[in-house]
């Protein structure tokens, strides 16, 4: 990853293993080092993919979302501010759960 690529408005998703949350970057530092992400709200829409690789879902700006702020790693990698596990990073780009 490099400098300048999250955008404030841009969805990206937050992740531990395979658990995956969707997340919409609310603001970015000067140097593009930390960002602010905020939680976005999820609905399920497609019945027949229940519990399978084919569910679908919606996802929409949440206000009161849960924010987290993330910062660029010497590995190249965005982590969470505090958080010392090695695994959750962010990925820009996209929004999944």
């Amino acid at each position: 990853m490099n400098k300048g690529i999250f955008q404030v408005g841009d969805g990206a998703n937050f992740g531990y293993g395979g658990d995956t949350y969707p997340y919409t970057v609310i603001a970015v530092s000067k140097s593009g080092r930390t960002i602010t992400l905020q939680a976005d709200a999820y609905r399920y829409t497609n019945p027949e993919g229940v519990y399978t690789e084919r569910q679908t879902f919606t996802f929409t700006r949440s206000k009161y979302g849960r924010q987290l702020v993330a910062t660029l790693r010497k590995d190249g990698h965005y982590r969470i501010v505090g958080d010392d596990l090695s695994d959750p990073r962010i990925h820009p780009g996209r929004r999944a759960y």
